[in-house]
């Protein structure tokens, strides 16, 4: 896959909740989310291959055949928990008659390789989409927890340029300013003394941190 900087423009992957329903083609949310090839969820490849995104302030991201592959095996089984998961959510908050009081953060921070703006881009849209309206976290998706570059080791300072991480983190910030608009999460934030001024300059202060 490829990135770089464009002048701000309308995105050109538009991810419809119709373009779901013909891919996962299934009846129910169940069988859906019982159907789906965790290792392998090949629908990701014919969805999003040849696709590129104009990210407004951001990157451009272009889509092929093996980052789409490599990203099902990475995060596919996470993705399926995390849509089953927020379906449970959902319907508890419905049997207690609060349907929108709840809010749903996701983290893939605990990989060893950092996300890449593609597989950022390709989370998020399937977590917000999900096959339809039904199984999508829609607006219930606040923060995004990416596996940022560098070392954000417990108890210490961030490990590695921050400058660097800074432009990353703009590139991240502007994903998720276009797909929700939602925050990006730093996990294992705490003594991060370096980079908290550079995370808010990234993110135009919309972000959140975690201690742990």
């Amino acid at each position: 896959p490829t990135t770089s900087r464009s002048p701000p423009r309308q995105a050109l992957c538009s991810s419809p909740s119709t373009d779901r329903r013909t891919w996962i083609n299934r009846p129910t949310v169940t069988t859906w989310l019982g159907s789906i090839n965790f290792y392998m969820p090949t629908g990701w490849v014919e969805l999003y291959r040849g696709k590129t995104v104009r990210v407004p302030d951001g990157p451009t991201i272009e889509f092929d055949a093996p980052v789409l592959k490599r990203a099902a095996v990475k995060y596919g089984r996470g993705i399926i928990r995390a849509l089953k998961l927020a379906v449970t959510i959902r319907e508890a908050a419905e049997r207690r008659g609060r349907p929108y009081e709840y809010e749903i953060e996701v983290s893939v921070g605990e990989t060893d390789q950092p996300t890449t703006l593609v597989e950022h881009h390709l989370i998020a849209d399937l977590l917000i989409h999900g096959a339809d309206e039904v199984t999508g976290l829609g607006d219930k998706l606040v923060s995004f927890a990416a596996r940022f570059i560098g070392e954000l080791e417990k108890g210490i300072d961030y490990i590695g340029d921050v400058a660097t991480l800074e432009f990353s983190l703009r590139d991240h910030a502007a994903i998720a300013r276009l797909l929700g608009p939602y925050k990006p999460s730093l996990h294992s934030g705490s003594d991060k003394l370096s980079i908290y001024g550079p995370l808010a300059r990234a993110t135009e202060g919309r972000y959140t941190s975690r201690p742990r």
